[in-house]
Order: C-alpha cells, then structure tokens, then sequence
C-alpha cells in the first residue's frame, strides 16, 4: 500500500471524478494512473514512429538530391557528346579511327 497526499481541490476533482465513473476514490487513482500509463505508452509508441517517418523523409530527400544529380550529370555528359561529335567529325577521305579537324560552323 502506498500512501497519497494530494490538494484539497485535487481530493475533489479525484472524488468527482470516482463519482461520475462509479467507483471508489482508490479504484479512481488505480484506473487514473492507468491511463496515464497507456498514454505515455502510447505517446513512446507515437514517438518512435515519427522518429521513423523523419528518417524516412530525410532518406528520401538524399535520394532525391542523387536523382538530380545524376540527371544534370546525364545532361552534362550528353552535351559534351554532342559537342564532341560536332567537332571531331569522320569524313570520307579520313580513315575510320581519325578525326578531321573541326568544321567552321555553317551559316
């Protein structure tokens, strides 16, 4: 057994509350620590999960930031290439392998 000072108006919320739940002052502060169990269970539980869903959301926001690179890093390498093949063009009187040296652009 435990003893339990409370407030005067605390001992009436407490009664109040034994009344309108229909049960004694003891069964009262049982059920009321009860909840207050459940919920900080509950409030554990609700926090674990957001940790979770903030670790996801940060993870895909770095995966995120990859696809972007890698896509400007794809146009990049295609712009290159296209340069390149503009510049270093294979002409018929050049044997396959070498380059001519670049054309002047057309008009």
């Amino acid at each position: 057994m435990i003893g339990l000072r409370l407030p005067k108006d605390e001992i009436a919320r407490l009664d109040k509350w034994a009344k309108a739940n229909d049960s004694t002052r003891s069964e009262a502060i049982r059920a009321l620590i009860e909840r207050g169990f459940e919920g900080w269970l509950l409030d554990s539980a609700l926090n674990e999960a957001t940790d979770g869903v903030r670790r996801q959301a940060r993870r895909i926001a770095e995966l995120e930031h990859l696809v972007a690179e890698l896509k400007a890093a794809r146009a990049t390498v295609a712009t290159v290439r296209s340069r390149d093949a503009t510049v270093f063009q294979e002409t018929p009187s050049t044997p396959r392998g070498s380059v001519s040296p670049p054309q002047p652009p057309k008009k």
